[in-house]
């Protein structure tokens, strides 16, 4: 089979299970592929996370070998040439990874703040995760995954952040992303289709009102987002078209 031509498995968690940082890696990287023109096939798996070495999502099966994460993604569509920003100058080049690595950054442990430290949220995060597991492996996974999250979180310096430090740190970051974009509607006008950066926000801003259905009640990370409207219209305008 031709190379472009070729159908990706992509595994994912199934949507009952699935926890914030992972849906918003998986959503992002499935609008991405689509409007790189690479074809996939979804797979939800409930063991999802302990087929990846790294346990990072997206989880690709390729003619090639396994993609793990979204940075290993990037480089996999760069390698076959169907990046939508290969048009882009070396400058522009250079801005969008600063600020995909800036969105990765702050999002992502945002969203596992939220998710495994954030108030009571972390009994309700490990409830969902052990219920794929029989006793004892329901108690016991868990609780090793939290061990394993909170050790990251604390070499990261996230650990001990409070709600209201999380909400600044990330509304600076959208305010970078606004400032940046300015009065235009798209980051990169020579972008063939939507940019990584871009699928990357509408990834976060899909898994943040998501979290809603599931956590408490008291989804700061929610209400941080919504001030920034130019943001939200354009993970409006991947949804439409990548989705829909």
């Amino acid at each position: 089979m031709a190379e472009g031509n070729e159908l990706i498995e992509f595994y994912e968690p199934s949507e009952d299970l699935i926890l914030p940082v992972d849906l918003s890696q998986c959503r992002a990287a499935k609008a991405y592929l689509k409007t790189c023109g690479i074809r996939i096939q979804v797979k939800e798996v409930k063991n999802a996370e302990f087929m990846s070495v790294s346990g990072q999502f997206p989880l690709l099966k390729t003619d090639s070998g396994p993609v793990e994460g979204f940075a290993q993604l990037l480089k996999f569509v760069s390698d076959r040439s169907q990046s939508s920003s290969r048009d882009l100058d070396e400058r522009q080049k250079a801005q969008l990874e600063a600020y995909v690595t800036l969105v990765q950054e702050t999002m992502s442990n945002a969203e596992i703040y939220l998710a495994w430290i954030h108030g009571n949220n972390s009994k309700i995060t490990k409830q969902r995760y052990g219920c794929q597991f029989s006793f004892p492996l329901n108690h016991f996974l868990p609780w090793l995954k939290m061990r394993e999250i909170r050790h990251t979180m604390k070499v990261s310096e996230w650990l001990t952040k409070t709600t209201t430090t999380v909400r600044d740190d990330v509304q600076r970051t959208l305010q970078s992303l606004e400032s940046f974009l300015g009065a235009d509607e798209r980051f990169f006008s020579r972008s063939r289709g939507f940019s990584a950066l871009e699928c990357l926000i509408y990834g976060h801003f899909y898994s943040i009102e998501r979290a809603c259905q599931w956590l408490s009640p008291d989804n700061f990370l929610s209400d941080a987002i919504k001030r920034f409207r130019s943001l939200a219209d354009i993970a409006k305008a991947v949804d439409a078209a990548t989705f829909e």
